[in-house]
């Protein structure tokens, strides 16, 4: 199919900025939730990069302590974690649950994370 078939050329996209985590102290960020996808998982701007080699990973959220894991498998059923999900970037779920509704968190919600090497 030619491209012209799909619509019409754009002229003069917008094109969306993703906020920065901000960096508190070393190893420590504030990020925020950028995306909830429809199983209520919160997709943070750090990127996998800030965990990279981590010997430990502390997540923030709402007031929580989040457990970081590897796999969703790593919890209990209903339970809370953080891990890298597919897009690269930091996640928040909750096993067989919704994260946004369990911790109260939304697009904008800050995370804090901190790093241990």
């Amino acid at each position: 199919m030619d491209l012209g078939e799909v619509g019409p050329k754009v002229e003069h996209p917008v094109l969306l900025e993703t906020p920065e985590p901000r960096r508190l102290a070393t190893g420590e960020w504030e990020a925020a939730v950028l995306y909830l996808d429809r199983f209520g998982n919160l997709t943070t701007s750090l990127s996998e990069r800030a965990v990279e080699g981590a010997r430990a990973v502390e997540v923030f959220v709402g007031g929580a302590t989040i457990p970081w894991v590897r796999t969703y498998s790593d919890v209990r059923p209903g339970g809370p974690c953080a891990l890298v999900g597919s897009r690269g970037r930091l996640e928040v779920a909750v096993r067989e649950g919704s994260a946004a509704s369990r911790l109260g968190a939304g697009k904008g919600s800050p995370v804090r994370v901190r790093v241990v090497w």
